[in-house]
């Protein structure tokens, strides 16, 4: 297999074609007045849109599919994160309690409108990027519409997107969508090689990163999220084992873990989805006459995975544990007490 270089794809791991898509559009002057960037979490979707956003400011872009020269004045201010042509947008914080708030507030997009309303500081492309589009207001939603309806000369809008089905048909339809999709394992192991990473760091977190290479690159560069999720994972296993009491004493220390509602959230996603990995590898375990099942996630815990002897191992229970997370994400995502939500959960295993 040819070495996967650097170099090809503005630095991104996988995803050549949406870089060659966007590099020619740019070198033909056909870019786009909107484009919707989505795909899973941590697969790639904020570094592609830093690239091609620097590509298209950068006044000495490099031939081909070569990205920003990083040299140049308006390299360094993108750098130093002062660029006048970029608008960055994304959840506001509560004035009074200094809480992320619930929605993109249609004031922020009328804002947006005014701003991009006045042109370029540098005669340049004026660009704006929505993070996390999903969580537009309604009335915000009607407000960027009209703004994608009614697009101004070298005005590019960026959204980025875990989940495109949660946004209106009508902004989709005036998008161009381009959808990041799973990186193969090899193509994370040959980055992380590249940095260093001895060959077994680079073939346990390449696995468990399951096609998303910022969870490989993540936990290779922070030591301290990585064991946060290594401590976590073992938690988890104990839990299987462990008396109600004990359950609910680890259920109501995730529950508090922050005041901010919607930050609380987002990390009970995060525990939740570290138990459905851990699950999955006992599914596959317990399926499988592999040495190492292919798809494995959580390699670095093998030994430990196959000696944990369940009360109920059987396929269809585990099957049904998979299930009973999925349903408790949703629940603490409509604002359901997130405490009783996982009572309720752990009480199944």
């Amino acid at each position: 297999m040819a070495k996967y270089r650097v170099s090809d794809n503005w630095g991104l791991v996988g995803h050549q074609q949406v870089v060659d898509f966007l590099s020619q559009s740019s070198l033909a002057g056909q870019v786009a007045h909107a484009y919707c960037i989505s795909g899973q979490g941590h697969v790639g979707k904020r570094t592609l849109t830093r690239r091609f956003v620097a590509r298209l400011l950068c006044e000495k872009p490099q031939g081909g599919t070569g990205g920003a020269c990083g040299q140049c004045s308006n390299c360094q201010q993108l750098a130093g994160g002062v660029h006048p042509d970029l608008l960055r947008i994304s959840r506001e914080r509560d004035a009074k309690t200094n809480a992320l708030k619930k929605n993109i507030s249609i004031e922020q997009i009328r804002a947006l409108k005014d701003r991009l309303s006045r042109g370029s500081f540098l005669n340049h492309y004026y660009i704006a990027v929505i993070e996390q589009a999903e969580l537009l207001s309604l009335e915000a939603a009607s407000a960027l519409l009209k703004l994608l309806e009614e697009p101004a000369r070298q005005v590019v809008v960026v959204l980025i997107t875990n989940q495109p089905d949660r946004l209106p048909d009508t902004i989709m339809s005036r998008c161009q969508q381009l959808h990041l999709k799973t990186v193969s394992q090899a193509m994370i192991y040959e980055r992380l090689i590249a940095l260093e990473a001895t060959r077994q760091q680079a073939e346990e977190l390449s696995a468990l990163s399951q096609g998303r290479p910022g969870v490989a690159l993540g936990y290779y560069t922070d030591q301290t999220a990585w064991h946060r999720y290594q401590e976590r994972a073992k938690e988890f296993l104990d839990l299987l084992f462990a008396p109600p009491r004990q359950r609910f004493a680890v259920v109501a220390e995730l529950a508090k873990h922050d005041d901010d509602a919607m930050s609380n959230v987002a990390f009970l996603s995060e525990v939740l989805d570290v138990w459905s990995l851990l699950l999955r590898d006992l599914l596959l375990l317990s399926s499988s006459r592999q040495e190492i099942p292919e798809g494995l996630a959580n390699r670095w815990l093998l030994k430990s995975l196959k000696t944990a002897t369940l009360p109920t191992p059987e396929t269809q229970v585990l099957s049904q544990w998979l299930d009973h997370i999925a349903y408790t994400k949703s629940l603490c995502a409509r604002n359901v007490n997130p405490q009783l939500a996982l009572e309720s959960l752990v009480l199944q295993f």
